[in-house]
């Protein structure tokens, strides 16, 4: 069974870039008492639309919670240039045994804040990396290569692969 990028993960894309792109590189996400429970019943009409009226008349819980995870995560990092292998495991291992009950079956978004907030943090450590390696020399004479789509290529193992 394969989850192909639902309306629940465009959503929460949307979301996350729009926060991504509005917030100083210092601030956390903070989110209001009220917009949670906006965000809970918005969630939940969406995974009840999802489920009432998309073609396969599937459950959100038929998909293993890995394939969300992952299919959110393609859709932040599609060029996996920015989380690792090592991310991955990690978010499946915290929220693999909770994402259905705890979690989307009360439209609490706190594993996509929390995913997104990874995302964030790992985007600020590359860009300051990138800042700084642009003051250094670069020498265009190596045999190394760039590989510059590197949407089907194996996620990276950690951050010094």
């Amino acid at each position: 069974m394969t989850l192909r990028r639902p309306l629940l993960c465009a959503a929460l894309l949307a979301a996350g870039v729009t926060l991504l792109t509005s917030l100083p590189t210092s601030a956390e996400i903070v989110v209001s008492s009220a917009d949670k429970a906006r965000m809970a019943r918005e969630t939940g009409l969406t995974l009840t639309t999802y489920q009432t009226y998309h073609f396969t008349k599937k459950e959100i819980s038929s998909f293993p919670p890995e394939e969300i995870i992952k299919a959110y995560v393609e859709d932040l990092d599609y060029t996996r240039l920015f989380l690792t292998q090592a991310d991955l495991d990690q978010l499946n291992q915290r929220f693999d045994g909770a994402l259905h009950e705890t979690y989307l079956a009360k439209g609490d978004l706190y594993p996509a804040f929390e995913i997104f907030e990874l995302y964030r943090q790992r985007v600020l450590e590359r860009v300051t990396w990138v800042k700084k390696r642009l003051k250094e020399p670069f020498d265009l004479n190596t045999t190394r290569k760039f590989m510059i789509d590197r949407s089907e290529a194996k996620w990276p193992k950690d951050a010094a692969d």
